[in-house]
């Protein structure tokens, strides 16, 4: 894909992220008749985005049992 593809790519993510699947759809298919090759990149970004769920947005170290509160540690 060109580098105008990928920004294509990013653009239509962005636009379709937050929207509800239904809307997604209709959308990606309105997409996939004019750039299917974009319209299936982006469709993956989503379902990878979906399933990441809450990733990192909890620190690692408050998952850890018996820890409660990360001062003093420091990373290395």
């Amino acid at each position: 894909m060109s580098a105008a593809g990928w920004f294509r790519v990013r653009d239509l993510f962005e636009e379709l992220v937050d929207l509800e699947p239904p809307e997604i759809d209709r959308r990606l298919a309105d997409r996939e008749r004019v750039e299917p090759d974009v319209a299936a990149e982006v469709r993956s970004l989503l379902q990878h985005h979906s399933r990441a769920g809450e990733f990192l947005n909890v620190p690692a170290v408050a998952t850890v049992d018996g820890v409660d509160d990360a001062a003093g540690l420091a990373v290395g």
